[in-house]
């Protein structure tokens, strides 16, 4: 564990652990990561540490956040929170490669890199009635995705994404990428507020890193929703010309379903947040979903 304040400490790693101190060796963990043996790594290193684990709060429902839950509340009983949008998909971690596929999902997409096993989950509001944090809502990367504020430290889960995670997938994944922006913007605002900001990956930022950061991913949308607009400039494209236009054009390798269906949803967020700003059309021809810049 690395100390981060007073209170604060955290277990690096692919995903980020957040570790809470709220009452003498009372703790509050941030996120599970992946799987069992991830939940199982926590709650030894804590229980190590002499920290008795009072409660788990999840950012979001993706399974490389809530992989570890399943173990967590097997071994320790505790209760798991989550924001109201997020406890569903936490509830029933099948809705995520559901929606993704817009159907029972195939094998792959029920792997544990798509679908966590079920948890129990309660409001994030009531733990509020018993420990002192700020919740900031996060929307965009997922429905309802939060982050955490204490001791002058924010948890800002999966907002922004490190430089080489832009740079290897070009297009990272953002269910309402429109959101996106938005709560970029709020971490922006709330870099006055705090001194010290964790992302679920890569490496702890102070205020100069974050603001290049946000700088960094907010081109990285701006230059995908560009490239959109640029492919329809001469004619309409058929969805799945655009598709495979863009990764031509970024130059991006797909190997296996979840990598397709991930990129594909992305994308489709882009095309919903052109549409609501009356850049695109999305129609039918002939029963072929088209794209075309709006006239």
């Amino acid at each position: 564990m690395r100390k981060i304040s007073g209170n604060v400490l955290l277990i690096p790693g692919r995903t980020n652990i957040g570790i809470i101190v709220i009452d003498d060796r009372e703790c509050l963990i941030i996120d599970s990561g992946i799987d069992d043996d991830s939940g199982r790594k926590i709650v030894n290193t804590l229980v190590k540490s002499g920290f008795k684990i009072r409660a788990l709060v999840n950012t979001h429902s993706h399974a490389d956040h809530i992989g570890g839950n399943a173990f967590i509340y097997k071994r320790l009983g505790i209760n798991i929170y989550a924001s109201r949008a997020e406890r569903p998909f936490i509830e029933n971690p099948i809705l995520e490669p559901l929606y993704l596929y817009s159907a029972y999902p195939p094998r792959e997409l029920r792997s544990k890199l798509y679908c966590a096993k079920p948890s129990p989950t309660k409001d994030i509001d009531e733990l509020l009635t018993e420990v002192h944090l700020e919740v900031v809502e996060l929307p965009g990367h997922s429905l309802g995705m939060i982050g955490l504020g204490v001791d002058r430290v924010l948890f800002i889960a999966d907002t922004l994404f490190p430089k080489e995670v832009l740079n290897k997938y070009v297009i990272p994944y953002h269910l309402n990428v429109s959101e996106a922006v938005k709560s970029i913007e709020k971490v922006r605002e709330l870099s006055t507020r705090y001194e010290v900001f964790i992302p679920s990956h890569g490496g702890i930022l102070n205020r100069v890193k974050l603001l290049k950061l946000i700088d960094e991913n907010l081109s990285s949308i701006m230059s995908v929703r560009n490239e959109i607009m640029n492919l329809l400039e001469m004619e309409a494209l058929p969805l799945n010309d655009l598709l495979n236009k863009l990764m031509a054009k970024f130059n991006i390798k797909i190997f296996t379903l979840g990598q397709y269906m991930l990129l594909r949803s992305a994308i489709s967020s882009y095309l919903t947040w052109l549409e609501e700003d009356n850049m695109i059309r999305i129609y039918l021809v002939n029963g072929v979903p088209y794209v075309k810049r709006h006239t």
